[in-house]
């Protein structure tokens, strides 16, 4: 259990070295500007429509019909006997949810602060776009579990049962509160914060690498504890929906500033002027 933490530990310390490495990849884009950061909020209401309609919203079926293929086929069940007769599996993933808590919030303030003290508009816009992901899986996830209302796994709470009761939904409104339920809110968070971040650097391998590892290692950990293997594989589908819709917005956003025009026609209260930046 001991090699299984420090796996734990170092995939965190490589998400952090994939934020210097963003800091680093971007000094030629260094400009005396801050970014505000009620820009977080940019166009969150077209993202969180653009999540629901992404890929034609296969990424939500896709989500819904292999938890119903994995509830039926006995792999939620077998995971879960696996985990609850063998308490070090169910403790080795224990930094999963603790790390998949803790990230959303430090590793987003932590970046804007950081590139606002480098000067750095691309790192800031990194930063709000990854927090607005965060945001997003958050709304999301409590939604889908306020309706479908799916009786936690209760492995580290001692539930002994000798029946299946993995396909244990009570869909309606709140009928068990919006934290239990499917899909996995920590594996959301971590796969669309991971995909807004490759959206800004699509073509720097390690990023990429140390990015989904990160968000693998949240969703296999929290799948032998506290969520279902199904919860957490449908969080990974429907947050890399989110990733997508709100990376490609932040990034065309971040376009637009880079690509303003240096010559502005203004109206005065006399007439008119160009105005030309150097």
């Amino acid at each position: 259990m001991i090699y299984l933490y420090k796996i734990k530990l170092l995939t965190f310390i490589g998400l952090l070295l994939c934020s210097f490495n963003c800091i680093s990849e971007n000094n030629d884009t260094t400009v005396n500007i801050t970014v505000p950061f009620t820009k977080v909020f940019y166009h969150i209401d077209n993202h969180i429509t653009g999540t629901f309609t992404y890929n034609y919203g296969l990424n939500f079926l896709i989500a819904s019909g292999c938890s119903y293929g994995l509830i039926k086929c006995g792999a939620d069940w077998n995971l879960h006997e696996l985990a609850n007769n063998n308490d070090w599996i169910a403790y080795s993933g224990m930094p999963s949810v603790m790390v998949g808590g803790l990230v959303p919030l430090t590793i987003p303030l932590g970046m804007y602060f950081v590139g606002k003290s480098h000067n750095d508009v691309k790192i800031q816009y990194v930063a709000l776009a990854m927090g607005q992901a965060a945001i997003l899986s958050l709304v999301v996830s409590s939604a889908i579990k306020a309706f479908t209302g799916r009786r936690p796994p209760g492995i580290l709470e001692n539930e002994i049962s000798a029946e299946d009761f993995s396909s244990d939904f009570k869909f309606g409104l709140l009928k068990r509160g919006a934290f239990n339920g499917w899909p996995s809110g920590h594996t959301m968070t971590a796969f669309a914060m991971a995909t807004t971040l490759i959206q800004f650097y699509p073509d720097n391998f390690w990023i990429k690498a140390g990015s989904l590892t990160y968000a693998t290692c949240i969703g296999l950990g929290v799948s032998v504890n506290i969520h279902w293997f199904s919860d957490a594989f449908a969080g990974a589908f429907i947050g890399y929906a989110i990733g997508k819709t709100v990376g490609r917005g932040f990034v065309n956003l971040l376009t637009e500033n880079n690509t303003t025009n240096n010559i502005d026609f203004q109206l005065i209260p006399n007439g008119a002027r160009i105005a030309y930046r150097f």
